[in-house]
Formats: structure tokens, sequence, C-alpha cells
């Protein structure tokens, strides 16, 4: 028996019986559609974080007051610190360094600010002039931070786009009050809309002067300090002078931690990875369970084509003809029901799309074809069992069988 009579003779048993066969083949496309369609939500989601971070500043540097033993990029945990980060170090690494091209002191909390009867609780950010250097932000109307409101600490602000709108309307905000913990400070400047990023709205912060802000909420210690790098090829180098120049402020003390993008990506890329494997096995374990319900549908058809077989057997088939037959219908099924659940993972990832702002899910090419095979090695290996047992019939049994 020819292959291309398997498969002619595949198909008109498939034909024969489609409900049934329609229902087999539903267990695989659902696996290799899961399968697709999580892993492309994973590369989707790596890209959009990948995105995400590059929009903070490229050659970022975090420098995180605490020493972190443990290898992660996250840092310290908060309160944690031995020795706090201040201005003074924050001024010396400006000064000193000679491959930052930019540094800049950061502190922020949650506070109320009003104007009028409009209020709301936003977060409010202590920094200096050099903050959209490093974090790449840009001003649409005004100016952000002078140098000497820096200096001097006078009460000015830079506002996002969400509170220019809630708090003011159309009206033009430059050079109008707005009360911060009951404060006054003039409106400076507007941030260009950026959105949310990392899950913080760039567009509800209020930037002030850092001294401003210790004076406000009597505070002294820095949340950290954020630097960028000259060029990614020299970012391990300037984190070394860093360190050399913080420890030498701190007595040899090396009580902060530096976290640098490069290390950052990583770590995230790890774990999606991870996240994205784990979920594509779970997934594959619906393509077992499809592939279960292909070998019990091959059994039951055994069974209804037990004369058939033998009368097959009487008139000249072999053993493997027999087999073969049996074999090309099972991968026949999973074959169908892979090519579906490509469709359907396609399809459920290009609907996410539609639905989310700023993502796509992206599918590795070699993802569908490792699905694709997948699917068709399940019908193959859960076939094996009833074409054995098909193969293997008395054809003098079979033709008596009722």
């Amino acid at each position: 028996m020819k292959w291309w009579m398997g498969f002619a003779a595949a198909y008109e048993a498939l034909r024969r019986h489609s409900l049934r066969s329609a229902l087999s083949m539903l267990g695989i496309a659902i696996g290799v559609g899961a399968v697709i369609l999580l892993v492309g939500l994973g590369e989707g989601v790596k890209v959009y974080i990948t995105s995400e971070f590059n929009s903070l500043g490229t050659n970022l540097i975090i420098i995180q007051p605490g020493k972190s033993e443990t290898n992660t990029p996250f840092g310290p945990p908060p309160g944690g610190a031995t020795r706090n980060l201040t201005l003074e170090d924050s001024n010396a690494l400006r000064q000193r360094s000679t491959l930052l091209t930019a540094v800049t002191p950061v502190m922020f909390g949650t506070n109320r600010i009003s104007r009028g009867a409009r209020q709301r609780d936003v977060t409010v950010l202590g920094t200096d002039e050099h903050f959209p250097k490093v974090l790449t932000l840009s001003v649409i109307s005004g100016q952000f931070i002078h140098r000497d409101a820096s200096v001097t600490g006078r009460r000015v602000c830079a506002i996002g786009n969400k509170i220019q709108a809630e708090l003011f309307g159309d009206k033009n905000p430059l050079g109008e009050l707005i009360l911060i913990n009951r404060s006054p400070f003039r409106v400076v400047g507007i941030l260009e809309k950026k959105g949310e990023t990392l899950g913080i709205d760039m567009d509800d912060i209020v930037f002030i002067p850092v001294k401003a802000y210790q004076k406000l909420f009597d505070q002294t210690a820095l949340f950290g300090i954020r630097a960028k790098a000259r060029s990614q090829e020299e970012l391990e180098a300037a984190m070394d002078e860093v360190t050399t120049i913080l420890k030498k402020r701190h007595h040899g003390s090396v009580d902060f931690t530096l976290i640098s993008q490069r290390a950052m990506m990583g770590t995230m890329d790890t774990i999606l990875d991870m996240m994205t494997r784990t979920l594509a096995g779970i997934a594959a374990i619906s393509l077992i369970v499809g592939g279960i319900g292909i070998m019990n549908i091959m059994l039951v058809s055994v069974a209804e084509r037990t004369r058939e077989i033998g009368l097959r057997k009487a008139v000249g088939a072999r053993r493997k003809d027999i087999l073969r037959q049996f074999l090309v219908e099972s991968a026949t099924l999973s074959a169908i029901g892979g090519l579906v659940g490509i469709g359907l993972g396609f399809g459920g990832g290009s609907g996410i799309t539609l639905m989310a702002e700023n993502f796509r899910t992206i599918v590795p090419p070699e993802m569908v074809v490792l699905a694709f095979g997948f699917s068709a090695a399940v019908g193959i290996v859960f076939g094996v069992y009833p074409a054995v047992r098909a193969g293997s019939l008395d054809p003098i049994a079979a033709l008596r069988h009722e």
C-alpha cells in the first residue's frame, strides 16, 4: 500500500465520522493554540518591557543607599541602608566623574496638591535640572527646574500633562500657583505627554527642586541618585568609577548599591523566559490529553472496522499495510488539529493586540514549526497502539467478528 493511498483511506475514514474526528482534533487544536498564544504573549511582554526600560533613558545607572548582598538588580529593601546618600554625594559624582554625562538626585513621595477647589493625590518628585537628561523627558511649554531654583530651593514646579488638564483645564498654567502640602509653588513648565512607564504614570508627577523638597517634608536623605553613562560600552567602567568616588566619600565603605539598566533588563528577560516556558509547558499538557483522545477514537475505529481489516488481510494486505493505514489516520487527525490550533493561536494574539494599547504578541516562526511538529508527533505516538492492535488481528477471527 502506497503512502498516498494511506492518506486517501485516512481521509475517507475521517470523512465518514466527521463529528467524531472534529472532536478528536479539538483537543490538539486547543493545545497548539494555547502554546502559540502564550509564547506570543511572553515574547510580546519582553519587547514591551524592553521598550519601557529604554524610554527611561539609555545607559541608566541607579544608585541606591544600602548594600545588597544578593545578585539582584532591584537593590536593597527600602529602609535597609546603614548610611544615606546625600546631595553632596550627587554633586561629587557630577564634579569628579569622567564617564558620566549627567547625574541627578531623587526624592519622592505621594502628597496632595490643590488649586482652588480642585485637589488630588499625586507623586511629588524632588530633583534638579539634570533629571530630564538622565530619564529622557521633554518640556513642551516653559522650562524644567532651572539651575538657580535647584541651588536655592525656590518653590517652583514642573507638572505632568494629566495634572495640567485636571487642575487647569484649558487655562495656561505657566506662572500660576498650586499648593503642595499646603505650600504655594509656581508652575514654570509642562512636560510632554509620556504615559505610563513600568507602571508609573509620568504624566501624573509634580517635579520640584530637591532642596525645596527637603525643606517642605523635613528630610535630608536622598531616595537615590540616577546617572547616565556616556555609552553602553563604557557602562561597566562608569559603574566602577561611581563606586570608587562614593567609596572614598564613605570612608572606604561600600554601603550603597549600583543597578544598571542592562542588569535590570537581563533579569527581567530571564524571569519572562522562565515564565513563558512554564506556561507553554502547562499548555502542552492539553496536547497530551488530545493525544489520549485520539488513541481512544482510533481504538473505537479498530473495533468498528474489524471485519474490514480481516477482509483486507484475506485478500493480501500485509500487517505493515494495516499498521501504516491507522498511523496515517491518527497523524492526519493531529496534523489537521495542529493547523487549526495555529490559526486559533494567531487569531487570539491578533485580538489581544487590537485590544491592548502599545502592545502586540510576537510568535517566533520556529515556535510555530515546533508546535505543529509536536502535534503531529503526538498523533503518531498515540496512534501506535491502535495501529499495532489492528495489524495484529487474525484475519479469520476478524471476518467472524460481529
